[in-house]
């Protein structure tokens, strides 16, 4: 019977430990049916075009484009996807995002198809992340049912759920910094571990390359010791030497990436909104008491927890704090503060520490209080509808593909990722295409001979009307949130 805590965690008994196992299973089982594996958005359609290509060997796709539309009067910038950016002299275009989470998905989709990729990313990423952030706790000397606790909060995670049901590459730079971390702290005792931290933040770097942000807490977990570091950066060589390689096979330079010129992204005249963003939305997404708890760490005595713990967890949150507090889109909405994601560890560890100072196992009521509490933030912010309006995106996408022949022109904006993933059409961009140059695209269609289609989201129509006022469309289809037109000739009345 549970009296002052949750101590059946530590009985070495098989009944608890079944319940964990279980536990593990139901909620892999809901990351995996609740998961949305569909190429719909920049991100999600940008992710599986980029693991797509580096499947084929391929470090950049051709532009689909009519025979007529080349430069100098025409410029395949207009005819990138989202998720993509074109080289502009050259019908080519190279993927947006980095290659860590597509290297996830090419591995994963000999085994589960591309279909289910995704998923199984997910899977064995929550799974990843669990089993990490348990042997870390237990590292930092927190009891079993404290270590098993945090992982709870973890995964009860608003915004860890949110991230873990779609193909982005948040939660899995959550669980490589926190590889990376735990290995580091194991390299003091053993050695070759240092290899393998080197080699987890590489990796980290590659999913996220503001993941070299960890480097840092990462430094105060190695041991002062001029052969770990070298073995640090032994590991990291081959991620680093890929990250390089790529950069200048798809880019042109090694210190190229796709995100190109970001510097006008941040402003101070962010920092105020993002860090009352932050304030807000970090405790309630972590966990409220846990957060409170970890503002008190640094007063911990430094027989229970050294200072130099307490230094390598303020470091890990608070370098990725200072780094995006003026980035444009931090403190935009909540889910916005996925950002920090790979710091939530470090403020649950933090926490735990002080709860267990105060109580040597969990009471069960704070683990009822603050788990429901998650959970019913999450229900409020509906992570867990996100397969839903994701699915819109394959839905259209079919749609197309049965009532469009293949090569005619599309235009499109927030559809034109997937429809890049899964159709083959000629996708020209109506929100960056100058009005004037619609006669051109006319003349070339008619010349090829192609129809010239719209597919757009409801909340668009009213924009790509305005852009192009001459122009007189006619309905021929709708999809769940997305209407297509058929551009009927200029002499139409």
């Amino acid at each position: 019977m549970v009296t002052r805590g949750l101590t059946f965690l530590t009985a070495p008994r098989s009944f608890p430990r079944l319940l964990v196992v279980l536990a593990a299973l139901g909620y892999a089982a809901f990351i995996y049916f609740e998961g949305s594996p569909f190429a719909a958005g920049s991100d999600s359609s940008g992710y599986l075009n980029s693991a797509r290509l580096l499947a084929q060997g391929e470090f950049d796709a051709p532009v689909n484009s009519l025979p007529q539309l080349a430069p100098p009067d025409w410029h395949y910038y207009w005819q990138e996807p989202l998720g993509f950016t074109a080289k502009h002299l050259t019908p080519r275009m190279a993927p947006t995002y980095p290659t860590g989470l597509p290297l996830h998905l090419v591995l994963a989709s000999p085994i589960v198809g591309w279909e289910k990729a995704a998923r199984l990313v997910n899977v064995l990423n929550v799974l990843a992340a669990a089993a990490l952030l348990y042997a870390l706790a237990r590292h930092l000397a927190l009891s079993r049912a404290w270590a098993l606790s945090g992982v709870a909060f973890l995964w009860a995670s608003p915004l860890f759920i949110f991230q873990s049901l779609q193909p982005l590459s948040d939660a899995v730079a959550l669980t490589w910094s926190l590889a990376a971390i735990l290995c580091a702290l194991k390299s003091r005792q053993h050695g070759p571990w240092a290899i393998a931290a080197g080699a987890a933040l590489a990796i980290a770097v590659l999913v996220r390359p503001t993941s070299v942000l960890i480097a840092l807490p990462l430094s105060l977990a190695l041991p002062f010791a001029g052969r770990r570091w070298l073995a640090a950066a032994l590991g990291s060589a081959p991620g680093v030497a890929w990250f390089f390689y790529y950069n200048t096979q798809a880019y042109g330079s090694a210190f190229t990436t796709g995100y190109g010129d970001v510097s006008t992204a941040f402003h101070s005249r962010f920092i105020i909104s993002n860090l009352a963003h932050f304030t807000c939305w970090v405790p309630l997404l972590v966990s409220l008491p846990l957060t409170c708890a970890a503002v008190f760490l640094p007063w911990r005595r430094p027989t229970f927890t050294p200072p130099r713990t307490i230094l390598m967890l303020a470091t890990w949150i608070g370098v990725l704090v200072i780094f995006y507090v003026s980035y444009f889109c931090a403190g935009s909405i909540w889910s916005e503060v996925r950002f920090l994601l790979p710091g939530f560890p470090a403020v649950i560890l933090a926490g735990l520490l002080v709860a267990q100072l105060w109580r040597p196992s969990p009471p069960w009521w704070m683990l009822v209080l603050g788990l429901s509490a998650q959970v019913l933030l999450a229900n409020q912010l509906r992570v867990t509808g996100i397969r839903d309006q994701e699915r819109a995106y394959r839905v259209a996408t079919s749609w197309l593909e049965t009532h469009i022949a293949p090569g005619s022109v599309l235009l499109t904006a927030q559809l034109s990722g997937a429809a890049h993933y899964y159709n083959d059409l000629n996708l020209v961009r109506w929100d960056i295409l100058p009005p004037h140059h619609l006669p051109q695209l006319r003349a070339a269609a008619a010349k090829a001979p192609r129809e010239i289609y719209a597919a757009l989201f409801i909340p668009e129509i009213s924009a790509a009307q305005s852009a192009f006022p001459e122009a007189r469309w006619e309905q021929i289809g709708e999809t769940p949130g997305v209407k297509f037109f058929r551009l009927l000739p200029s002499d139409s009345r």
